[in-house]
């Protein structure tokens, strides 16, 4: 993960404020939904899509293929590169 050095307190309701430049950067406004992750003991938030983002190169896209249970998501080039690597790898498919 990569530090932003943006430091906030939660206030009494327990809520934070994503700074302005942050939320332009991330291309975030006023309703996106938002989703909250945990990664062992970090959180992590991100804005929402229902599809599924390639875990490979993280693009969301209608042509994203889920498996697991939709807990997994391949977006074509994600796909080709990991046919590359197994081709590399000499496994055969």
């Amino acid at each position: 993960m990569k530090s932003t050095g943006v430091v906030r307190k939660l206030d009494k309701e327990g809520r934070i404020v994503l700074p302005k430049p942050l939320r332009k950067l991330l291309e975030l406004s006023i309703d996106d939904p938002i989703e909250i992750l945990l990664d062992e003991k970090n959180i992590v938030l991100r804005k929402y899509s229902p599809i599924p983002a390639c875990i490979i190169t993280g693009e969301i896209s209608d042509q994203n293929i889920t498996f697991k249970n939709e807990n997994i998501a391949l977006s074509p080039k994600g796909l080709k590169v990991i046919l590359k690597e197994l081709e590399n790898m000499k496994i055969e498919i």
